[in-house]
C-alpha cells in the first residue's frame, strides 16, 4: 500500500520535500500552501498522515490561527499529524497550545532529511 501524505507548507519548501519523499520513500504527496486548499484535499482524498508547518512566513513565532484550527480538524478525522517546524518541539505547547499525542503525533525540526520523515511515519503509521 502506498502512503498518501498531505504536506502543508510554503510552496518552495513543499515542492522540494514532495520530490524527496516520492522519489526516496515511494509515498504519494499532495501539497498545499493555503488552508482552504488543504481542506479540499482532506475532504476529497484518503490520507494516512498530514505534515504541516503551523507558522507562516514572516511571523515564525506567531502561528496562523487557521493552521492550528486545521490541525485540530484533521485530528478529529483520526489522521495522524506531524508538525514540521523551525521551532523547538518543547515550544509547541507554549507557543501554539499544541499537545503531543492529542494534537499531533510526530515532530520534525527543520531542516530535516528524508530519513527523518521515514522514521516519523513508521512511528505513527507503521510503514
Amino acid at each position: 500500500m502506498v502512503l498518501n501524505i498531505l504536506l502543508v507548507d510554503e510552496d518552495r519548501i513543499a515542492s522540494i520535500q514532495k520530490g524527496n519523499i516520492e522519489q526516496n520513500l515511494g509515498y504519494h504527496v499532495d501539497c498545499a500552501e493555503k488552508i482552504e486548499q488543504a481542506r479540499q484535499f482532506i475532504n476529497n482524498n484518503d490520507y494516512q498522515a498530514l505534515m504541516i508547518e503551523p507558522s507562516v512566513r514572516g511571523a515564525p513565532l506567531s502561528p496562523h490561527a487557521s493552521r492550528i484550527d486545521f490541525i485540530k480538524e484533521v485530528r478529529e478525522k483520526n489522521i495522524p499529524v506531524i508538525i514540521s517546524s523551525t521551532q523547538r518541539k518543547e515550544d509547541l505547547l507554549k507557543l501554539w497550545g499544541l499537545v503531543e499525542g492529542s494534537d499531533y503525533q510526530g515532530f520534525l525540526g527543520k531542516p530535516y532529511f528524508t530519513e527523518d520523515i521515514s522514521s516519523e511515519l513508521r512511528k505513527i503509521v507503521g510503514q
